[in-house]
């Protein structure tokens, strides 16, 4: 599985300009739609121990990491949410913004042991999460991460979040259901999904293997 780890959601208020407190950082495992969910456990990287170099196994797991390298302002907002996690090592050269839609941005990165992805709402919000390489290249467990919507605001029961994850290439039918069972698709753009959703929200997904897979959204 992947392994959990502190989350940091900065928020900033519009009004006034000024920085909420830090919620955390973090990654939530997702689980597979079997019972049993998947076997194992892959424990996180001691601290001290990543290398600020991209693994040669993620260049070959996700594709993303084969577009242009990000800008010094996207290397920015990758350190804010990493920044102060000891287990991590991020590669600058690693740092690229995987896409922008439905205003999300959505940024990836990585080191020797681990990938990142950062979700922001420009202006109101950065919030992200990190898993071992070996882990979220497992097609039952990608990073995934989320924040409370409207920007800014707690998750709670019945409210909603932006929602972003990271999967390996191969990867397809991304979508999310209701508990009344209306469901809607969601679009991968390198190896990433940005998207509102309910809190009661289902995600699920084909791994390159053809299995299903589904997680409940992390709060």
């Amino acid at each position: 599985m992947l392994r959990n780890m502190k989350r940091r959601t900065v928020a900033y208020l519009i009004s006034g300009a000024a920085v909420l407190a830090v919620i955390g950082f973090g990654l939530t495992t997702a689980l597979a739609s079997s019972p049993s969910g998947p076997e194992g456990s892959v424990p996180a990287p001691a601290p001290g121990s990543a290398v600020a170099q991209l693994s040669a196994a993620a260049k070959a797991s996700f594709g993303v990491f084969a577009q242009p390298q990000g800008s010094p302002e996207d290397l920015r907002f990758v350190d804010e949410v990493s920044s102060g996690d000891r287990s991590l090592a991020l590669d600058p050269n690693s740092v690229r913004l995987a896409q922008s839609s439905d205003g999300i941005e959505v940024r990836v990165a990585g080191d020797s042991e681990s990938v990142c992805l950062v979700g922001r709402i420009p202006g109101q919000a950065v919030w992200g999460a990190c898993g071992r390489e070996s882990a979220a290249a497992t097609p039952a467990t990608p990073v995934i991460a989320t924040t409370g919507y409207p920007a800014g605001t707690v998750s709670q029961p019945g409210g909603q979040h932006a929602v972003t994850a990271l999967f390996p290439d191969g990867a397809t039918n991304v979508a999310l259901t209701s508990p009344s069972g209306s469901v809607t698709s969601v679009g991968i753009v390198n190896n990433t999904i940005a998207v509102i959703a309910a809190d009661d929200d289902t995600l699920s997904w084909t791994g390159p293997e053809g299995k299903t897979y589904s997680s409940p959204l992390p709060h």
